[in-house]
């Protein structure tokens, strides 16, 4: 496979938001709106995202791209920009509301200097590195990232948009915040979720199964703390592997105890 890499521009890349839902009547138009910058997306021009939100599922159909963690992240937009309350659709531009929307092409317009340079790598087929450059030296900045994907179909058979065929693109299938930072810093992440086939996802199982829809892969816990220190910078060794593994024995004993509690009466 051959790695790339990219560099972002003097200018600041625009950042679309658009918090949706299957479960909203209102939205569908949003999303065939959001659909227009498909062809900009691949020239670089836009960062283009649709958070499916899940507080429309009581109505009937449940989204299957929707996650809690989507919809606290449009909180937090709405707190940090003072708004009262979240709806669907709501677009945000480079973190703020827009309530126009208008022509795609007045969106992708931007003069602003960039308040950082970033040089993205591709170390493997699924690991990434890239170093942020503030131009201020000590600026704070945080930072997460994305994996979108185009061309899903749901036919919904429930809840305001029944009997209609929804098409999405730009969805979110993993949102990983990264953390705070200060000046210069250079971030190693990794996307753990494959890519899937559009329109052939498993639905999620709950509010922890968070953008992959696949089946659970079991994994060592010695890859696992490999995986932490690549992503989070930590450095747990094999020592706190062997405390990991007592927590783990103390647990599984606990609920051994708990189970025969269970099923034991008081006599007993």
């Amino acid at each position: 496979m051959q790695n790339c890499s990219a560099q972002s521009a003097a200018t600041l890349t625009p950042v679309i938001e658009l918090y949706t839902s299957e479960g909203c009547s209102s939205c569908p138009p949003a999303d065939v709106w959001l659909s227009q910058f498909k062809a900009a997306h691949k020239q670089g021009q836009v960062v283009v995202q649709a958070f499916h939100v899940n507080y429309w599922d009581y109505i009937g159909w449940k989204d299957r791209f929707a996650a809690p963690a989507y919809t606290q992240r449009q909180r937090e937009l709405s707190a940090r920009t003072n708004l009262r309350s979240i709806y669907t659709p709501q677009l945000a531009r480079d973190g703020l509301t827009v309530r126009d929307y208008g022509d795609p092409q007045t969106h992708l317009l931007s003069k602003t200097p960039a308040k950082a340079h970033i040089s993205l790598a591709q170390l493997d087929a699924n690991r990434f590195e890239a170093k942020i450059t503030p131009t201020e030296a000590t600026a704070n900045w945080s930072a997460y990232f994305t994996v979108t994907e185009h061309e899903h179909v749901s036919r919904v058979t429930a809840g305001e948009n029944k009997g209609e065929t929804l098409k999405n693109d730009f969805v979110v299938r993993q949102y990983v915040p990264l953390g705070q930072f200060s000046g210069t810093q250079t971030l190693k992440f990794s996307s753990l979720a494959p890519t899937l086939t559009a329109g052939q996802a498993q639905p999620l199982k709950g509010p922890n199964d968070v953008g992959t829809g696949q089946e659970d892969t079991p994994i060592r816990l010695s890859e696992l703390i490999d995986l932490l220190n690549e992503r989070f910078g930590t450095d747990f060794t094999q020592a706190d592997q062997l405390f990991f593994d007592q927590i783990q024995e103390e647990a599984i004993e606990s609920h051994a105890l708990q189970q025969a509690a269970d099923t034991n009466s008081r006599e007993d």
